[in-house]
């Protein structure tokens, strides 16, 4: 007789998982002992950081959703918004049972770096879910490679870029032939505008999974007389690439022909505003020549009316890969010298995941960093209590920590130098997932499962539950007794 005792808070996915896996235990005798739902609590379950672009002294917008988890309703509870160890944002929160609402908070922070967030409520029934902890990433000096077979190629593209830094203090922008150079280091740079993609051919694929797994960003356009061709190694780069890019095909318009952009197509926030402002339709561009690329709803960005994507977005661990199908130059369009030109670059060398989508990572999973340098002395994963682990690197170099247990904020150091830094919380499924009532329980459990609310005398219950096995036990073992002495009498009898 084997026998399985489960201690659950009867959330719903987790307790239909195991009804669905209940033949695997069809030999055992389940007790599962349900704890009572929290009576006041709400939770944050989850933090969105709406704006596209972190700059100091910019305008910031986080979005927090929050929901109570409780049997009664909640009134007047204190919400505030704390970055480095100081309130920058207060709400009162008023939910009923079960209710959930959003929750908008605007800052902004005058200095570039990591910057430590959390979103706190007032204490109740479960700390655990009354904080959430995230980092905010403000770039400093923005590290921008052009890399093009031509000045012909990358001509707008620098100028553009030399408009948006004339105090220097925005952008390093460095030139570059190819990948070759060997004063070209891709991990220095935070973005690498390139003119045609093929370029990328000569460095290892390798690298280029280093470069986006550290947060790096690749902008692959044609250049100004392309080759479909050149798009072929595009789905080389990743396997999360979706799509085909092999045999593009190019569209050249002729005489006053020309494709407008979709504008209901946008799907980023910052560019569909770009475009769609107040001053009207004069924000729109026109292309007399693209290339048509593979059309995904979750990855292309820009339409045409005609229905070609001509803007595909990637985010690949923590990095992002751009594909353009058209050149930023005026025989391909007149996007270069429209008005929204400038800040649709600006948007472009300043996107990044680490700022937006990574604001944290979930208890339960490995955090792996792919560290730019070599470190020779001991490196540490330091967890949120301040004590350390020590991480051993993979053949490939890669360090991985084990499993993520404590919410908070952990880094990994080396000689007292941050290698990087992350903050943790529970997993928002965990946090946002329903209960089932005890009747729903009893009335879809297995045969072989008891269900037993920790409000009653649990200890009297599985006394009870038992008493029925432990009947068929003793039969069993008199019936085995029975068959015992009546073999013995058998074979006494048959030697007389």
């Amino acid at each position: 007789s084997k026998e399985v005792y489960i201690l659950t808070d009867s959330q719903h996915e987790s307790m239909k998982n195991l009804w669905e896996q209940s033949d695997l235990y069809k030999d055992m005798h389940l007790y599962t002992i349900i704890a009572p739902q929290l009576n006041d609590n709400l939770a944050i379950t989850k933090v969105e950081l709406l704006s596209e672009i972190l700059l100091p002294n910019h305008a910031i917008e986080i979005e927090v959703s929050v929901k109570n988890t409780g049997k009664i309703s909640k009134k007047n509870i204190f919400l505030q918004l704390i970055i480095d160890n100081m309130s920058v944002g207060q709400q009162l929160v008023s939910l009923p049972d079960e209710g959930q609402q959003t929750f908008l908070f605007k800052t902004a922070l005058p200095k570039a770096g990591i910057h430590q967030a959390m979103v706190e409520l007032d204490t109740d029934d479960r700390d655990a879910d009354n904080r959430y902890f995230f980092n905010l990433y403000i770039p400093k000096q923005r590290n921008i490679a052009l890399i093009s077979k031509s000045q012909e190629d990358s001509y707008y593209i620098q100028a553009s870029i030399k408009a948006l830094n004339k105090s220097g203090e925005s952008f390093l922008v460095s030139e570059y032939l190819s990948l070759d150079d060997q004063s070209f280091m891709l991990g220095n740079q935070d973005a690498v505008f390139i003119t045609s993609p093929n370029i990328l051919s000569s460095i290892k694929d390798s690298k280029i999974e280093g470069y986006l797994h550290n947060g790096g960003h690749l902008i692959l356009l044609p250049g100004v007389n392309p080759k479909t061709e050149d798009y072929n190694i595009v789905n080389s780069l990743s396997p999360d690439i979706g799509g085909n890019y092999q045999n593009l095909s190019l569209s050249n318009l002729s005489g006053d022909s020309f494709q407008d952009i979709k504008l209901s197509s946008i799907r980023i926030k910052d560019i569909y505003n770009l475009f769609t402002s107040a001053t009207g339709p004069d924000n729109n561009f026109r292309l007399f020549k693209y290339l048509k690329l593979p059309y995904d709803p979750e990855y292309s960005q820009l339409l045409l009316n005609n229905g070609s994507a001509v803007w595909n977005r990637y985010n690949i661990n923590s990095g992002i890969v751009d594909v353009f199908g058209f050149a930023m130059d005026l025989s391909w369009s007149n996007f270069p010298i429209k008005g929204t030109f400038l800040p649709f670059i600006h948007f472009i060398a300043y996107s990044q995941i680490d700022g937006k989508e990574n604001l944290s990572e979930s208890i339960g999973n490995q955090w792996k960093v792919i560290p730019e340098d070599y470190y020779s002395s001991t490196i540490f994963h330091v967890l949120p209590d301040g004590s350390r682990e020590i991480i051993n690197s993979d053949e490939k170099n890669h360090l991985v920590t084990a499993i993520l247990e404590d919410p908070g904020y952990h880094s990994i150091q080396t000689s007292g130098m941050s290698i990087n830094q992350i903050a943790v919380n529970i997993d928002e499924t965990e946090l946002n997932c329903n209960y089932a009532t005890i009747e729903t329980l009893r009335a879809n459990a297995p045969d072989n499962m008891q269900i037993i609310n920790m409000e009653s005398d649990v200890l009297t219950e599985i006394k009870q539950a038992r008493i029925g096995i432990e009947i068929w036990n003793y039969i069993l073992y008199l019936s085995i007794i029975l068959v015992m002495i009546e073999m013995l009498i058998s074979n006494g009898q048959k030697k007389e």
